[in-house]
């Protein structure tokens, strides 16, 4: 009612206890609109808006294209190169060590890309910014490859809280899964060089650990090589990287995932890679087509890790990178 509305009321009224219970009955309801519209205010600005908390856990499906880049951080200023829909990069270079998650993560959201992030689980580097927090008695033999990395001692407590903050950094940063690297210290230098070696019980309990982890963040988790674990972990992770099992005649043993639905994110270093002609095709077929490998999504790379890729039907790409 307008103010007007009420005095033509007012007049129309024969004493002056109606009139008392009718101004009383005008302000009550006043009232209780307003609370009413403070009440549905305050209700729709106390709804989440935070992604991470609202997000589904991210589950992509085999035989979709992707592209790896672990050399340095790519440089997308220009567009993204190649068009797939899935990027697997390091988790410190793109993002200035988590300071920014908008350098290239947040940019390949922009453009419909999903990322997954990769570190290392299983190694100690010196470069990374936790390196500080490990203990002696943490680190293990040194890698062949690699003099400087060295293997971690998954089972203790100091390691498992440095790799459940880099699950943390992840999903800080916005990536949508997770590729730890080095889960299989247990076939490699007597265990990791430890005493007791480390065993497959313990790569086990390491990716239940992260699958717990990186669920609860709402990130899709991959288990990268250690074939040996795959029945016993493959209902708890989303996706599988793996390195060479072509060149070993190991694919065959990946095939539990595509069987349960979950992609094979698979990498071959072939030689000769990385060349402007590409691969020829005899070498392409070898690598692509090996036993086991149906349902994979292959890359041909270069041993490093940079730009190049060569796709299995023979199209070659350069993503640029940001030195």
């Amino acid at each position: 009612m307008s103010i007007s509305q009420d005095l033509a009321v007012l007049n129309e009224l024969p004493n002056l206890a109606e009139v008392s219970r009718l101004l009383l009955l005008i302000t009550q309801m006043r009232v209780s609109i307003g609370l009413g519209v403070g009440l549905g205010i305050g209700l729709t600005a106390a709804k989440p808006t935070d992604k991470v908390a609202t997000r589904a856990v991210w589950q992509p499906t085999p035989g979709e294209q992707w592209q790896i880049v672990l050399l340095e951080a790519i440089d997308i200023s220009a567009g993204v190169t190649p068009d797939v829909p899935i990027f697997d990069i390091d988790l410190y270079t793109n993002t200035d060590d988590g300071e920014d998650a908008e350098r290239v993560i947040g940019q390949l959201h922009d453009l419909g890309k999903k990322v997954i992030c990769y570190f290392s689980a299983g190694t100690y580097e010196p470069d990374r910014p936790e390196s500080d927090q490990y203990a002696d008695e943490d680190l293990g033999a040194s890698l062949p490859e690699w003099p400087k990395e060295r293997w971690v001692d998954i089972k203790n407590e100091n390691v498992r809280n440095i790799i459940n903050g880099r699950i943390e950094l992840a999903a800080q940063m916005g990536c949508d899964g997770i590729d730890p690297d080095n889960m299989d210290g247990y076939s490699n230098q007597d265990g990791g060089g430890f005493n007791p070696p480390l065993t497959e019980q313990d790569s086990i309990d390491l990716v239940n650990m992260m699958a717990r982890k990186a669920g609860s963040l709402n990130m899709a988790l991959g288990l990268k090589n250690a074939l040996s674990i795959i029945p016993d972990v493959v209902d708890v992770v989303q996706f599988a990287v793996n390195e060479e099992c072509a060149n070993y005649t190991e694919c065959a043993e990946m095939q539990p995932f595509i069987q349960a639905g979950k992609p094979v994110f698979h990498i071959e270093y072939p030689k000769g890679a990385g060349g402007e002609d590409g691969l020829p095709e005899d070498v392409r077929r070898q690598h692509c087509e090996a036993e086991g490998t149906d349902g994979f999504s292959t890359v041909l790379k270069t041993y490093d890790l940079d730009g190049w890729v060569q796709y299995c039907d023979g199209s070659i790409y350069e993503t640029p990178l940001d030195s």
